[in-house]
């Protein structure tokens, strides 16, 4: 219960930190906004201060004379200056944005991954108890535990653990997907740019700030969105899709898993072999 409670925390603190990643984005679209226009008036200012230099060039004496106009000409270098450093300023302001949004990508990644590494303690402690529950029985074919052999246990427990694996590695793939998709819809022109976009290009799906996660895409994955789960289409990305992440219970995973492996131990019991073995024994 603990687990579950620290897994629910674990995914409303994930969904918490993209919220401040789309507000981060629009403050960096809105700096963008604003440092073109600050160049756009530095043009201005500058091709008035040629203008002002070409007439002192040419001895124009109209207007005051020379000297009025070098005072015009160091007031307009006065502000080109002023301009310089807000451009700087929020150049730096930019700067430390992209710091922050990736300090907050790289914590999700880590969050991510002792979330992987507690469920695999988790599958590996469950496990080991249900081994403990039952004692081996020795017949003249080999080692038995209930009804099914020691090679056919370990199998099965094999498969089992691809299982747990495969569905804690499905579900941290569709979050980095849908992460990148939410993007990609939302700010396209500055994922390239930004030190995000370079982590979460589509010609590297899977790396992701330095920890390379490889996972099996031939798994089916889970349905973690609610426009999914309704739909019934997980390919079907329209320009009106919510793009709110919905946490996945891993309860509901584990009963999954539990299903898969509850059908694999009724097949291996209604097996003819297995029938015929017991017969034999009586």
């Amino acid at each position: 219960m603990s687990s579950q409670q620290a897994i629910r925390a674990q995914n409303d603190y994930i969904f918490n930190l993209q919220v401040q990643a789309d507000k981060y984005a629009r403050l960096i679209s809105s700096v963008n906004l604003r440092i073109k226009t600050i160049d756009e008036e530095w043009k201005t200012v500058r091709e008035k201060l040629a203008e002002l230099r070409l007439k002192r060039n040419e001895g124009d004496q109209r207007g005051g004379g020379i000297n009025a106009v070098k005072s015009k000409i160091m007031s307009e270098s006065r502000e080109v200056g002023k301009l310089e450093n807000r451009l700087a300023s929020c150049r730096t302001r930019l700067s430390n944005m992209n710091l922050e949004e990736q300090d907050a990508f790289d914590e999700i990644y880590q969050n991510l991954a002792i979330v992987i590494t507690r469920e695999k303690e988790n599958s590996e402690a469950f496990r080991k108890e249900a081994m403990k529950s039952e004692a081996l029985d020795t017949h003249e074919d080999g080692y038995f535990r209930g009804n099914f052999r020691i090679d056919e246990e370990s199998e099965m427990k094999q498969t089992l653990q691809k299982l747990d694996v495969a569905i804690i590695e499905q579900r941290s793939n569709d979050l980095v997907e849908q992460f990148t998709r939410r993007l990609q819809h939302k700010h396209p022109q500055n994922l390239a740019t930004t030190s995000l976009g370079a982590h979460l290009q589509p010609s590297d799906p899977n790396r992701a700030n330095g920890l390379h996660l490889n996972f099996n895409l031939n798994q089916a994955p889970p349905l973690l969105t609610s426009h999914d789960a309704n739909s019934g289409d997980p390919d079907n990305n329209s320009g009106d899709e919510d793009d709110s992440l919905v946490p996945v219970s891993t309860a509901e995973l584990q009963r999954k898993a539990a299903k898969t492996l509850a059908m694999q131990l009724s097949n291996a019991k209604m097996s003819p072999t297995r029938n015929k073995k017991k017969k034999n024994q009586k």
